[in-house]
Formats: structure tokens, C-alpha cells, sequence
């Protein structure tokens, strides 16, 4: 399963390709920071999803709970998504 029980309660075999692929993203994207679950940690794919909503209403500034969010953040996000995916990509 994707999440880290430490046994399956579903035959990872019989899965279909499309419940496989949602679990393979699931995995993709991770646990909590503070955790320590794999991935690339539900925030940096939050911060990635708050910036992208940015980039399609057209605003420069990227704001969350009337927060902004630092070019320099966002720009790491970027990175260790395309690191992950490319990762990932090269492995598979």
C-alpha cells in the first residue's frame, strides 16, 4: 500500500494499472515534513499547486493565508519536483 503499514491488505498483483499509477503519485508526493515518509513532502507539492493557481489568475505575487510566499522558496519547490519527476522518470 502507499501508505507505510508494514503489510497489505490489498494484492498489490491484481491491481489494475490506473489504481497503480494513483499509488505510484501518492507515493510520488510523500508524507508531512515532519515525518519520515518518502517523497517530496505534501508542502512542496502544496507550495508547487498555490504557485501554479498563482501563475493561472495572473498574479506576480503568490500569497497563502495572507502570507507570501518568497521567490526563493518557490523556485526550490520547482527544483526538487523536477528532480523527483526526472528521477523517477530515468528509473522507470
Amino acid at each position: 500500500m502507499s501508505r507505510t503499514a508494514g503489510f497489505n491488505t490489498v494484492d498489490v498483483g491484481q491491481m489494475r494499472s490506473e489504481t497503480l499509477l494513483l499509488t505510484d503519485g501518492l507515493m510520488l508526493i510523500g508524507g508531512g515534513s515532519a515525518g519520515t515518509a518518502g517523497g517530496i513532502k505534501i508542502t512542496t507539492f502544496l507550495v508547487l499547486g498555490v504557485v501554479v493557481w498563482a501563475e493561472i489568475r495572473g498574479r506576480s505575487d503568490v500569497t497563502v493565508f495572507n502570507r507570501r510566499i518568497c521567490p526563493d522558496a518557490q523556485r526550490q519547490a520547482l527544483t526538487v519536483v523536477l528532480l523527483a519527476v526526472g528521477l523517477v522518470g530515468v528509473a522507470t
